[in-house]
């Protein structure tokens, strides 16, 4: 499944005036951002860790050396935090907000435009790539083939 499809759905969602609408509309915004993030990661050889993997995610990229892409990483952590306040804070009404679905969709969208538009391969993809496996966020990211030939 292409992830973006997550997006498409959000913003759908994200028209209607249905808390629960606006609700999932900021999750699926997130697990847009989040598997785009990670197929990104995975192009380059890095892995799903077995634990803490929304976090190590974030971390990867906010240690990415690339300060488009770090920023990817510490807005993907807000979105996790919006996430989680629409999944799981009933009480909390803003997640159920119109206005507030809408702007995360346009969030997610924005970051997912930046990491496809990162060539693969090219140097700043490969300078990305070795800065994260010098970060070794995992404890086994430096074990990353960083040569040209990944």
């Amino acid at each position: 499944m292409v992830p973006r499809l997550f997006l498409t759905l959000a913003q759908e969602l994200a028209q209607a005036d249905d808390p629960a609408a606006c609700r999932t509309a900021i999750s699926r915004s997130y697990y847009a951002v989040f598997h785009t993030a990670e197929r990104f990661l995975k192009r380059m050889g890095f892995h799903r860790p077995k634990k803490d993997h929304h976090t190590a995610l974030q971390r990867r990229l906010q240690n990415s050396g690339d300060a488009e892409i770090s920023s990817v990483g510490i807005q993907l952590g807000q979105l996790h935090h919006e996430r989680v306040q629409a999944d799981y804070y009933l009480d909390n009404h803003w997640s159920e907000q119109k206005d507030t679905a809408i702007t995360v969709a346009k969030k997610s969208a924005a970051l997912i435009d930046i990491l496809e538009a990162c060539p693969i391969h090219g140097d700043r993809w490969k300078n990305i790539r070795a800065a994260i496996a010098k970060a070794n966020i995992t404890g086994v990211d430096n074990l990353v083939d960083t040569s040209d030939n990944p």
